[in-house]
């Protein structure tokens, strides 16, 4: 009787313990499921273009994902607005925050909650924690144009792109190279003004639509052209929705549509042939942090120029600011 009494306790003990410890988790499982379940609203997802991407629209491409993701989601509805870097700024500090932030270098983010992805991309972490997740990307290359004479590059530079840096870490030795606007950069190459062209996947796309005569060198020892996206906690049910429409956005099947915007992937790989397919086939050795600071961006930009002017110690420098 008395080891038939201990037994009894241990089971009743064990079963408190069960309760208290697992039952708890799972009734707050199935609560925030039922929860989520009966939500009915609106996602909101900003997107900020910081530098050009191959064709078509990148907003466009989220709201492609956000119709597939509402007929999922009865009664959830994602809604894509386009803001720039000041106009985001601007509503922070009034305290107005998106669920989803899509976005590149050169954005003060602050306030973003830790992603818990399959996904992981040193670029958008802080310590071990990931804040940040690159759900397309560009990537630099070297064009020559095979009918300009001379020796001299156009390098085609925006406002928080570093294609200077690009080619300090590709260790490309230039002469007489001059920075100029996208547009303005791709017209002085195909002007047959500049022999050489530090470009992105854009001027290839505006090659190829023109039928242009080019030879292209991918760089790949430095990238820069990551579109993140991150997410702030706007309350458990939101956040719910938010997380679920970016784990579909990071999916292999919705990466592999990148082709229709002419970008790539960091994670799996697109269906391309030719220049593009080339530019795929491998990743940035170095890139900065996305959470990096403007004047810091913009120090990178000073020492890249410095680079190409002939100070090729300034390498050392760069290399020390990235990951």
């Amino acid at each position: 009787m008395k080891v038939c009494r201990i037994v009894i306790s241990s089971l009743l003990g064990f079963c408190v313990a069960f309760t208290l410890f697992f039952g708890k988790n799972f009734i707050y499982r199935k609560a925030e499921s039922e929860g989520a379940k009966n939500y009915k609203g609106i996602i909101n997802v900003w997107q900020i273009d910081s530098f050009e991407g191959g064709t078509g629209s990148r907003k466009n491409f989220l709201l492609d994902v956000a119709r597939t993701f509402e007929k999922k989601n009865d009664g959830v509805l994602v809604m894509v607005s386009s803001h720039t870097a000041e106009s985001a700024e601007e509503s922070f500090k009034k305290g107005v925050y998106p669920d989803l932030i899509s976005y590149g270098y050169g954005v003060d983010i602050a306030g973003v909650t830790e992603l818990k992805t399959e996904r992981e991309f040193v670029g958008g972490k802080v310590g071990e924690k990931q804040f940040a997740i690159p759900w397309c990307r560009g990537n630099y290359v070297l064009i020559e144009n095979p009918e300009a004479k001379g020796e001299n590059t156009v390098v085609s530079e925006s406002k928080y792109t570093l294609p200077e840096v690009c080619a300090a870490i590709n260790e490309l030795n230039l002469k007489n190279s001059v920075y100029e606007e996208p547009l303005t950069a791709y017209i002085t190459f195909v002007g047959g003004k500049a022999k050489y062209l530090i470009g992105t996947q854009r001027d290839i796309v505006r090659l190829e639509n023109r039928g242009f005569n080019y030879k292209a060198t991918p760089l790949f020892k430095f990238n820069d052209l990551y579109q993140y996206i991150s997410a702030f906690n706007n309350g458990d049910e939101k956040s719910y929705f938010a997380k679920k429409y970016l784990s579909m956005l990071l999916s292999d099947e919705t990466q592999k549509k990148l082709s229709k915007i002419r970008m790539f992937s960091c994670f799996t790989s697109v269906e391309y042939e030719g220049v593009f397919s080339e530019m795929q086939k491998e990743t940035a050795e170095k890139m900065p942090s996305v959470f990096m600071e403007k004047h810091t961006l913009n120090e990178l930009k000073t020492f890249g120029k410095n680079y190409l002017s002939g100070e090729k110690n300034e390498k050392d420098k760069i290399e020390k600011m990235l990951l």
